[in-house]
């Protein structure tokens, strides 16, 4: 099976206040967002405050939970100023895995230079965090790629990753 690292494209979260959402996401379960009348938000959204956050749109929440079981933990309405539009996002709780190959290769400080997975240890997960790893983007296996892709989400860019 083939994995990739799930990237957000960053031309969308800046489109989109990601830092004031962020903030404000353990306090409310509504954000308003600057979002011009035909624009779209990105599929899927994640940034770091006090922890990891990652959301993703309605239309993929669908999409993941044929994967993966008890994904969403939550879910937010990102409303933009005209109050004409309305975005659900599910909030995810992706599970950390130990997928890291012995054949991964690491800068003298510790960080992956080059990443290698070990398909024993991935088991049956569709998308996972690595555990103990610079890399904070999920892991999805190309079943869930191809899903995406097929839907023409926004937002979203794929890197391939080296598994053995």
């Amino acid at each position: 099976m083939r994995y990739f690292v799930m990237l957000q494209d960053n031309k969308y979260s800046e489109k989109i206040e990601l830092k004031k959402i962020l903030n404000e996401i353990e306090v409310k379960s509504v954000i308003y967002i600057d979002c011009p009348k035909y624009e779209v938000p990105p599929s899927f959204l994640w940034g770091l405050n006090n922890k990891a956050v990652y959301m993703i749109s309605d239309k993929f929440t669908n999409i993941l939970e044929i994967y993966e079981e008890e994904l969403i933990t939550g879910y937010i309405n990102l409303i933009g100023k005209d109050i004409e539009t309305v975005f659900r996002y599910g909030i995810i709780n992706i599970p950390v895995v130990d997928a890291k190959s012995l054949k991964t290769e690491y800068y003298p400080d510790m960080k992956e230079k080059h990443l290698i997975l070990d398909k024993e240890k991935i088991k049956n997960h569709n998308i996972f965090l690595l555990d103990n790893s610079i890399i904070k983007s999920p892991i999805v296996s190309l079943l869930v790629v191809e899903s995406i892709l097929r839907r023409k989400m926004t937002g979203i860019e794929f890197r391939e990753v080296e598994v053995e």
